[in-house]
């Protein structure tokens, strides 16, 4: 959807006139494009670092909003907090009131097997390297769950997912 709208991001690795004899093709789908390295495989891993963020970033979203709507508080106004505060990302200033606190839990263009995939190369490629990547590992947790349940629903019904997944009686 982004790629039609000439939106995406490209991070480009390789040399320097690599990239300039690539760079109109690139720039029909991509707003920003990034040279991040002569190396082969560094776009790559720039990608799959971004990915391994937003991803990750979408399951303490939905951690933190399940614990204040469990509170009593709304959906809606926590995210106007949010987004004028501290908290604010990608995904509460886009995916959360687009896709989720309105309700509709789809649209995003990302199934669940898919985001389950991206975020398994990063999980896959820090264990490998024995570089940190604990706390994305969890996340992967979540995720995997989340795609092993139906692996075609929007990355949207991650938020009811992990609020009702871990919903248990408050004593």
């Amino acid at each position: 959807m982004r790629a039609k709208e000439a939106k995406l991001s490209a991070m480009v690795g390789g040399t320097a006139e690599a990239l300039a004899a690539a760079r109109p093709l690139i720039e029909s789908y991509a707003a920003n494009v990034f040279h991040v390295g002569e190396g082969a495989g560094q776009g790559q891993r720039m990608k799959v670092t971004n990915n391994a963020l937003y991803i990750a970033s979408l399951v303490v979203i939905s951690e933190g909003l399940a614990y204040g709507e469990r509170g009593g508080l709304d959906v809606t106004q926590m995210l106007e907090v949010i987004n004028v505060s501290s908290g604010q990302s990608f995904g509460t200033m886009n995916v959360f009131p687009q896709h989720i606190a309105n309700g509709l839990y789809a649209g995003t263009g990302a199934e669940a097997h898919i985001i389950k995939k991206d975020l398994g190369l990063f999980v896959d490629a820090a264990a490998g390297e024995n570089s940190p990547g604990a706390t994305i590992a969890q996340a992967y947790e979540a995720i995997a769950a989340f795609s092993d349940a139906e692996p075609t629903q929007d990355k949207a019904l991650l938020y009811p997912f992990v609020r009702d997944r871990s919903a248990k009686p408050v004593t």
